[in-house]
């Protein structure tokens, strides 16, 4: 074998061992940010090395915002919306929205979509979604002089004065009902409380 073949294959051999040594550290950073994200905030000693993720992901348009994966989220979870449409003959109609802790997980897996737009009017980011779902609910009815009000339903946990969380046969829950929305006919303009 010649010199100038034998530098040929070291060449070659130098440059699939660069390449495999890239795609290792590529594939160790992607795991590194992987679990960077998934540990739960508590866990880490300072929330610096998750911001500066947030940060890098953010601005390459991969950042999926905060997902409560390690707690319950009883604001999302325990809550239903329900409307009033009232008609000017005095005749009224109830409506709601599937109460998602009797559904089985079967439904919830096929409705998901349906189940994170109702979950998602409780906020008051998306309280204008709320709005636009009364006044689907008013243009839906025959009469087009119908008015609806939208309500959020739900369950809250009364905090126990000790401050210690009781077993779960043992805790209280009040429900509450809030308007989120109003629609009338003749207004235009949005009437979000």
């Amino acid at each position: 074998m010649s010199t100038s073949s034998r530098s040929n294959y070291s060449a070659r051999v130098a440059k699939i061992r660069w390449r495999r040594y890239g795609v290792r550290c590529f594939v160790v950073a992607i795991v590194g940010c992987m679990v960077l994200d998934t540990i739960p905030w508590a866990v880490l000693p300072s929330d610096r090395p998750k911001e500066w993720l947030k940060q890098i992901t953010n601005r390459a348009g991969i950042w999926q915002g905060e997902w409560s994966l390690f707690t319950p989220s009883p604001s999302v979870d325990f809550h239903w919306l329900t409307a009033d449409i009232s008609r000017p003959d005095g005749s009224s109609e109830d409506w709601s929205s599937p109460y998602w802790q009797q559904c089985d997980a079967g439904q919830k897996f096929y409705r998901f979509r349906e189940m994170n737009y109702f979950n998602r009017l409780s906020l008051n980011q998306y309280r204008i979604a709320a709005q636009d779902l009364a006044d689907y609910l008013r243009r839906s009815q025959p009469d087009e002089d119908a008015s609806v009000v939208l309500f959020l339903n739900g369950l809250k946990m009364v905090d126990p004065p000790d401050g210690e969380l009781p077993p779960p046969s043992e805790i209280v829950w009040l429900t509450y009902s809030d308007v989120i929305a109003r629609s009338e006919s003749g207004s235009e303009e949005r009437q979000t409380p």
